[in-house]
């Protein structure tokens, strides 16, 4: 991979408010070569310095330049711009940004899954996607404070075009802090099994154990109590992933399978290492009041962002590479048809979105990554 030179990149623009989007306030605005702006809906509630509480045994404090609802006033001269918004978001901020942001700037999105690439296809700088976020974290005071309860220790970036990767990873691993790697191309950002498949196969053994079983005392977990269907469920996904890795002509060695990721061969295996990853613990499941049968929240992020909108781009690369893909069909359809009877339905269509990029064949897609 040939590494080019990446120029300085010192006026950064973090675009989003959730708790991705506080922990890199705080990280990059503490380095004070940077000036820090931010685009959000509710500047009137952000402070000109963000709090972070490292697993509440240490601070870190990051000081702000500007923080904006109107893009014209934080990124018209950005070198680094985060995307940090769900997926089904994507679509709708590029277009109120895109006639702002500089041809030349630095675009990313944590993460970069769901489609980003293509939509944003149309900028002319570099344009990079990180496999998984590096962080877990929860908003405390919005606008003020976060608490991170986990970083990992490192994480991947591919970029397009491709061979920009290894110089920006290395910029990026110096502001974050983190360890970074370069990705052979950003096709192993999508096709990466990560939180959309991990966030669906559970919501739908949640699902299927609310029809049958009442909520244990306590309430239901949705790591700590992750179970052996929801297993299968990502193992299948996974295998199906796999081959459509096999089919493509291109560099596709960096989407790990899941028994790589986790170090599991079993079903069995896998559940009790979900269950012990001590950054997931505590997070609630959503399930909805306490009658039976139990209905989980169909309106929840894990429905809306990872089973609607990122599902849907994995069967997109299936159909392309001709691979049957029967677990992760059964769960968009699942969650198309439970949600329908809600009257919920997202506006983002990530597969549009790819036949608007030109990936609409299995050369198309090839090309799209090199």
């Amino acid at each position: 991979m040939v590494n080019m030179k990446m120029r300085p990149m010192r006026k950064i623009c973090i675009c989003g408010g959730g708790s991705v989007a506080h922990v890199l306030s705080a990280v990059l605005g503490n380095n004070k070569e940077c000036i820090v702006n931010v685009l959000t809906r509710n500047p009137h509630l952000w402070e000109n310095e963000i709090e972070i509480d490292y697993k509440g045994v240490g601070l870190l404090k990051g000081k702000l330049n500007k923080v904006s609802a109107k893009p014209v006033e934080v990124l018209s001269d950005a070198d680094l711009v985060f995307i940090v918004v769900p997926t089904f978001a994507y679509k709708e901020l590029w277009h109120s940004i895109k006639d702002v942001i500089p041809n030349e700037a630095v675009l990313g999105a944590f993460a970069g899954n769901g489609g980003f690439d293509w939509i944003v296809k149309e900028h002319q700088g570099t344009v990079f996607g990180m496999q998984r976020i590096p962080y877990v974290c929860r908003t405390v005071v919005y606008g003020k404070s976060v608490f991170v309860k986990g970083v990992r220790k490192t994480i991947s970036i591919g970029t397009r075009p491709a061979n920009k990767a290894a110089s920006l990873a290395t910029v990026l691993s110096g502001l974050l802090q983190i360890e970074i790697s370069a990705l052979p191309n950003y096709l192993n950002v999508g096709l990466a099994p990560s939180n959309p498949i991990l966030h669906s196969v559970r919501m739908y053994s949640l699902y299927s154990m609310l029809q049958t079983q009442k909520i244990p005392n306590g309430g239901i977990m949705f790591y700590e109590h992750w179970d052996d269907l929801a297993s299968k469920l990502f193992f299948s996904c996974d295998e199906e992933i796999q081959r459509v890795c096999r089919v493509l002509s291109i560099d596709t060695t960096a989407v790990l399978s899941i028994s790589q990721h986790y170090g599991v061969d079993t079903i069995t295996e896998l559940s009790i290492v979900i269950r012990q990853i001590e950054s997931l613990k505590g997070l609630t499941a959503p399930v909805l009041d306490s009658k039976y049968p139990l209905r989980i929240d169909l309106s929840h992020r894990f429905i809306i962002e990872d089973v609607l909108v990122n599902l849907p781009v994995y069967q997109h690369y299936g159909r392309l590479a001709n691979v049957r893909m029967d677990t992760i069909d059964k769960l968009v359809k699942w969650g198309v048809d439970m949600t329908a009877k809600s009257g919920i339905c997202p506006d983002y269509n990530a597969v549009d979105c790819a036949v608007e990029a030109g990936v609409t064949d299995l050369q198309s897609l090839i090309d799209f990554y090199r």
